[in-house]
C-alpha cells in the first residue's frame, strides 16, 4: 500500500489508474462477496478489488454480509466500513466513490469514471459502464467519497 505522500504527489496517474483497473473488471458477473475478477464481483467487493490493485488499500476478505442487509439495518457499516480508508468530498472526480442510500442505509456503490459515466455491479448485469443521471440511481445519491482532500 501507498503512503500518504505518495497518494498526495501522484493522484492524477493513480485516479487514471483506477478508471483503468474498474474498466478491467467490466462484463465480470455480479456474485455477492466474490472477490475475483472476471469471475464474480458485489458493488463493495468490486471497490476492493481495484482499490488494493491500485496500491490505496491492501486487499482483505469482504466482510460476510447478507445481500439485503440495507433493508433490515439501520447502522451504516458501509459508510463506516468507508471512513477507515477515505473522506466525504463534495468532487465528481474520476475514482472518487459515489455511495447510494438503498432502503434505510448507504447500500451501493460506483466508481466514476468522468461523471456521470460510472462502473459498478449490478444484480442480474455484472459489472457494467452506466449513467449516473438514471432515475434509479440520481434519486438515492447520497454522498462521495475520496482518496484526497478536496481542492
Amino acid at each position: 500500500m501507498f503512503d500518504k505522500q505518495y497518494i498526495k504527489e501522484n493522484e492524477e496517474l493513480l485516479r487514471n489508474s483506477i478508471v483503468e483497473e474498474a474498466y478491467e473488471c467490466l462484463k465480470t458477473p455480479y456474485h455477492v462477496l466474490g472477490q475475483v475478477k472476471g469471475v464474480g464481483l458485489d458493488c463493495m467487493t468490486l471497490l476492493i478489488q481495484v482499490y488494493s490493485r491500485v496500491n490505496l488499500v491492501n486487499w482483505f476478505k469482504a466482510p460476510h454480509y447478507s445481500p439485503d442487509f440495507y433493508k433490515h439495518k439501520s447502522t451504516e457499516d458501509y459508510l463506516n466500513g468507508l471512513s477507515m480508508y477515505g473522506k466525504p468530498s463534495i468532487e465528481y472526480k474520476k475514482g472518487n466513490i459515489l455511495l447510494y442510500k438503498m432502503g434505510r442505509v448507504i447500500g451501493h456503490s460506483a466508481i466514476i469514471v468522468d461523471y456521470p459515466t460510472i462502473i459498478h455491479s449490478v444484480t442480474g448485469k455484472g459489472c457494467i459502464l452506466d449513467n449516473a443521471h438514471q432515475k434509479f440511481l440520481k434519486k438515492r445519491e447520497n454522498c462521495i467519497f475520496s482518496f484526497w482532500r478536496d481542492k
